[in-house]
């Protein structure tokens, strides 16, 4: 048993690459192998209830990568397989200038400038999990200039069990007002057609709604 002790300013999601190498003396043989490790990672998985799914530090949801989907769990509720393909904060102060990191046609908008990557808090008093991140919108060709602080938090309680909470605190960064600014989060649900056994048909469950009274978007 060894421990590897890595420096503190090892770049966020570093592919560490050990060499080992054996020898033993009474055969003369000699070997080697390479062990891969991705450290220092820019996303975390929230696994402590019925509701898995991962944060990252650029308010993407599910995935910290595109398309191949191998850096997070996506969304999975008591125990389902994954239904999420993507998901993102979105901020914006207009049709010409919203800021995110979600899917643009065949890439991802890379808007996001990491400040403080995601990190858990494993001595909180508030939560079974709470994680926070930092990011701004600095890489936008058009940037807002907001800041924003993301919690997340999960509870293990058989009556917090279905559920996460985020909290995102947006910041001006600018020294005008910015009259008008919408936040929301786009999701797109990949939920596996369901068979209709009276006419033999696929029936899909992806589906989103507004309650105008609480003022709260539901999908």
């Amino acid at each position: 048993v060894f421990d590897i002790e890595l420096d503190n300013d090892i770049p966020l999601k570093y592919n560490l690459e050990i060499r080992l190498d054996y020898e033993d003396q009474a055969t003369a043989y000699l070997d080697f192998e390479y062990i891969e490790a991705r450290v220092n990672p820019s996303y975390l998985d929230v696994d402590v209830n019925e509701i898995v799914t991962t944060v990252t530090s650029n308010g993407g949801l599910g995935f910290n990568d595109f398309l191949t989907q191998t850096q997070g769990k996506g969304f999975r509720a008591r125990s389902s397989e994954n239904v999420l393909f993507e998901g993102s904060l979105l901020v914006g102060s207009g049709p010409a200038r919203v800021s995110d990191h979600m899917r643009n046609g065949s890439v991802q908008d890379d808007d996001i400038q990491i400040i403080t990557p995601v990190r858990r808090n494993f001595e909180s008093d508030r939560a079974d999990f709470e994680s926070r991140t930092v990011y701004d919108d600095s890489k936008a060709s058009t940037p807002i200039q907001v800041q924003i602080e993301e919690e997340t938090f999960a509870w293990a309680g058989s009556s917090h069990e279905q559920y996460i909470l985020q909290q995102y605190i947006i910041t001006n960064q600018q020294t005008q007002v910015i009259e008008s600014l919408y936040a929301g989060i786009f999701i797109d649900w990949d939920i596996n057609p369901v068979l209709n056994v009276t006419d033999q048909s696929f029936q899909t469950f992806n589906a989103a709604s507004y309650d105008e009274e609480n003022k709260l978007a539901i999908s």
